[in-house]
This record gives structure tokens, sequence and C-alpha cells, in this order.
């Protein structure tokens, strides 16, 4: 297949995912499902609904029942209601289930029909080569009015103010090659990173790889990781003792004996035991600069005295060091090289980054449990649809450019003149991608910086690890 053919049928897959998201006879036929339509005569269809949701989800400053009404008068005259009509008509279970509904249809069909087209064959990073997928997995929080706190349960810990009384949290599995948002979960504090993280094994398969924050720590998992063929990294948890022997009964003062291993560089790369069921598997640290270790000292030493506990000497010892976690060989990647790949860890936070700044998704207010629920999955869905023009874009600049494109600059360009309204409402036409195309090279590549590289341009090179807060 010829590069330009290759492009076409990217451009002609992404106009058969939003034909198929935004299909408005299966939105109907599920609005009579839900039972949120349920006569013929109403005055407000499911995909008009549907869409005025996505459509007014993509600003969430700017979100109200008053505009609304105007958008909805837009998508099509005859749906034209007042105010109160349309709270009504949010304000239901009904209404939840629906959009809940879309949400799921979304997720399936990006999943089914994006990640097998979108090419990583120009994505020259010979140390990912090793792996199918590498998912990458976090959560991100937003607060919401302290009358939610039964139904989204917040992390205040009775501060009396009613700030952060309730919260949403939005638990996601991305996969970085193919840039695509694999797995959503919309919770609560309630449910802690370590419960969610196994969500993991049910996605992962033979020779993928995970990278993952602390939060999601857990030995069982890992174990049941290399159970499976597939690989990990993490950073070690302070919790978990090490042991260097299968016979071991008592755990080494680890921060000790990095003190003494530390090569040259400052790099302890060895086989370990850890926690009391023996994990087996391998650990790396780096021994930081004294600026990074006295500036951790003094965190921690703030906090213990803040929270009236006496510091943990074993632990002080740890700061010296940033420590991985990992059951990929030493064949495959170098002590050096590991830090640096944790790094492709932030490229979550960034994508949670863009929903805040550029989507404003950390802005939902209201009361109304139902209204707000509606308006989580809405930006979700706005969330997928531009995402998957994201991966599809992304894919061409890497194999025509050689650049990278920014998925902020992505989603300024679909928000831009009605771009995105016209998506929602007719679908990812010709005219648009050939548009999208030509716009590409000239407002959408990230910008080269000559004195600081991309931790994909890191990861390319196989760069050594140089120090940053992790």
């Amino acid at each position: 297949m010829s590069l330009k053919e290759k492009i076409a049928k990217i451009g002609n897959n992404l106009k058969d995912v939003f034909q198929s998201i935004i299909d408005p006879k299966e939105m109907r036929e599920l609005a009579r499902q839900t039972r949120f339509v349920q006569r013929c005569s109403s005055r407000l269809s499911g995909d008009e609904f549907v869409q005025l949701l996505i459509i007014e989800s993509v600003d969430g400053e700017k979100s109200t029942l008053r505009g609304a009404v105007d958008t909805l008068g837009q998508i099509k005259s005859r749906a034209s209601m007042s105010i109160q009509a349309l709270g009504k008509r949010i304000n239901t279970k009904a209404a939840v289930t629906l959009i809940e509904r879309i949400f799921e249809k979304t997720l399936h069909i990006v999943m089914n029909k994006i990640s097998h087209v979108v090419s990583t064959s120009k994505i020259k990073l010979s140390l990912l080569s090793f792996f199918p997928n590498v998912y990458l997995q976090d959560s991100t929080e937003s607060l919401l009015d302290e009358a939610l706190k039964d139904i989204y349960k917040g992390s205040s810990g009775g501060s009396g103010n009613g700030k952060g009384d309730a919260s949403v949290k939005i638990d996601l599995i991305y996969e970085y090659k193919r840039k695509v948002l694999s797995y959503f979960k919309v919770t609560d504090r309630r449910e802690p990173d370590s419960v969610l993280g196994r969500k993991i094994l049910e996605v992962i398969k033979k020779e993928d790889l995970v990278i993952r924050d602390l939060g999601y720590s857990c030995i069982k998992v890992f174990q049941q990781i290399q159970e499976i063929g597939a690989y990990f990294l993490s950073r070690l948890h302070a919790n978990l003792n090490v042991y260097l022997d299968l016979s071991d009964t008592q755990p080494i003062s680890l921060g000790g004996f990095l003190k003494k291993k530390a090569n040259k560089s400052g790099i302890v790369d060895t086989m370990v035991y850890v926690s009391k069921q023996m994990f087996c598997c391998r650990l790396i640290a780096y021994r930081a600069p004294p600026e990074i270790e006295n500036d951790r000292r003094k965190e921690y030493l703030k906090e213990c005295k803040k929270k009236k506990r006496k510091p943990d000497e074993e632990y002080i010892k740890r700061l010296s060091f940033t420590i991985f976690v990992t059951n990929v060989p030493v064949t495959m990647w170098t002590a050096e090289v590991i830090g640096t790949i944790y790094r492709l860890r932030w490229q979550v936070e960034l994508i949670f980054k863009s929903w805040k700044s550029d989507l404003k998704f950390d802005y939902l207010k209201g009361t109304s449990p139902f209204r707000i629920t509606c308006l989580i999955y809405a930006r979700l869905i706005a969330i997928l649809m531009m995402f998957t023009v994201y991966a599809c874009i992304d894919s061409v600049a890497l194999e025509v450019l050689e650049k990278e494109i920014s998925i902020h600059k992505v989603i300024d360009w679909l928000t831009r003149n009605r771009r995105f309204f016209e998506i929602v409402i007719k679908g990812f036409g010709k005219n648009l991608w050939n548009q999208l195309l030509e716009h590409t090279k000239r407002f959408l590549c990230k910008e080269n910086r000559k004195k600081r590289r991309t931790t994909r341009e890191l990861v390319e090179i196989g760069a050594p690890f140089k120090y940053v807060t992790c």
C-alpha cells in the first residue's frame, strides 16, 4: 500500500468511526430502550439530546441551560423548547442511562476501529519495539458541589469547610504507541488506585508493557502481569520491604544497601525479592543529586511534623534514590535508560492537563446528580472523539513529516470555526479531512526545541536517565 493510499484509508476510517458514533437511528433506538423517549410525538429526540450534550460539554465554563436551549435550536429548529422543559429532561435517570450507553458504544467503536488502522510503523522507538502495546494508567479528579458528596465521595476528611467533600474520579488506561484511550471508569474516592489497578489485567495481553504510578503499585497485580507473559515498570512503593535472598527472614535496609552498591554513576541494577510474597523482580535505583535529596528530606520532615508522627529513618535513607521495579530483562533495557522510559508516564498527565485546560473538564457546577453525571459522560464522549482525530493525524504526521502532533493544538483546531459542532451533527467528511491534512504542518505539530528534547525523542535515541523529579 502506497503512502497516499494509507493516508486515504485512515481518513475513510475516521469518517466511518464518526458515522457510527453519531448514527441518529441508533441513538433514537437507545433513547427508546432507556425510556428517555417514551412517545413518538416527543419534542426532543434521542439523537438531538445526545448531540446537544456533547456540543455543550466542550466549553464547561459557558455551558448553561439557557445556552443549551440556543444550541438546541441550531441543531434542529423543531426541537426548540423552554429552559425549564430542557432542565426536566436532563435531570432524569433515563438521561443518565442514555448518555452512559452512548459513551460505552463510542469507546467500543474507537477501540475496535481506530486501533487497528493507526500505524506505528514510523514510530522509531527501538526500546518499545519489544512490546505490541504500551499502556499507561493513571487517574484524575475534579471537585464537585458538596451537595453531591453522597453520590461522589471526596477526600476532605471532614475538614468542615465543604471543600473536597465531593469529587469525581476518572481512571484512564492509555495506549501510548497508537494514542488510543483504551479504558475509562467514572468513580470517586471510595475506590483507591490500588483497586482500580486490577483492571489492567483485563486489557493487557502477552508481551504488552504497563507503566504506572506509585498509587497503582500492587505486588499481586505485578505477579499476575508476569504470569500473563506481559511486562511492568513502576516506582517502588515505600511500604514494601526488599530481600536479597529467597531464604531471608528479615528485609534489608534498602537505603543503606543502595549507597554501598551504587556504581560511579550512582546507579544500582540488581535482582531482589519484594514484600512478604517474595516476588522476584529487577530493581533499578538512581542516586539523587544533593539538592533534590535535601528537598525531599525537608518535605518529608515537614509532613511528619504536620501529622505529628515520628520520622522513619529507613524511609529517609531511601529518599537519596529514585527506585524502580520491573520484569523487563537487561537484554531489552539497560539500567541507564529505564528512568528515561518511565518518563513516558507523564504523557497521561499531559492528557489530563489538556482535558482541564482546553475542555474545562474540572468545571462541573451544579447540585443535580443526574445533570452532573450527564455532563461527565458527554465530556468523555467529546474527548474520545477528539482523541480519535488526534491519533489519526498523529499517525500521518509521523509517517510523512516525522514530527509529533500537539494534542492541545488539535483540540484548539477542532473547537474553532464550529468544526466540532459540524462533526457532531454531520460527521467527519472528506473536505474536513483534507483541511486537517493541509493545516497539520502549519499549525498542529509540536514546536522544535533546540535545548530540550521531547520525552519521545529521548526514548527514541535511548538517552541515559538525567535526573528529574519523578
